[in-house]
């Protein structure tokens, strides 16, 4: 049964646990482009015209949900750019700055419903009304 509780509620029918971090896959054009420069400039990144290098040990692997695969590469929490838009070798990481992605920044919360009773929420509304 698919039930609708008032989220003033919410506590008294599940467990909540919540941090504010960048949302997962959902990624997108850098929208904050002096905040991408600021970063860069921190890892001591080499940009000429539009091509960025940086030290491969100052990036963090990116792996594809639910496998092992590497994906991309993890400027930081916010920004990462994809394998495939990437030259490296074993020192160095090379990729256009229009090729880097930015997440979203967001509220997750994750909700835990699995005990929760259809007929003691309705008892508990019905007594209200």
């Amino acid at each position: 049964n698919l039930v609708l509780i008032p989220s003033s509620d919410i506590t008294k029918w599940s467990k909540l646990e919540g941090e504010l971090r960048p949302t997962g896959r959902n990624s997108y054009k850098v929208w904050t482009p002096n905040k991408l420069e600021k970063t860069l400039n921190e890892k001591n990144a080499e940009i000429v015209s539009d091509k960025v290098t940086l030290k491969i040990q100052d990036l963090e692997e990116r792996v594809e949900r639910g496998g092992e695969r590497v994906s991309g590469w993890k400027i930081s929490p916010m920004f990462w750019v994809r394998v495939q838009d990437v030259t490296a070798n074993e020192k160095y990481i090379s990729f256009s700055l229009k090729s880097v992605r930015q997440n979203i920044a967001d509220i997750t919360a994750k909700i835990n419903l699995k005990s929760i009773s259809y007929s003691e929420i309705e008892e508990y509304y019905l007594d209200i009304i």
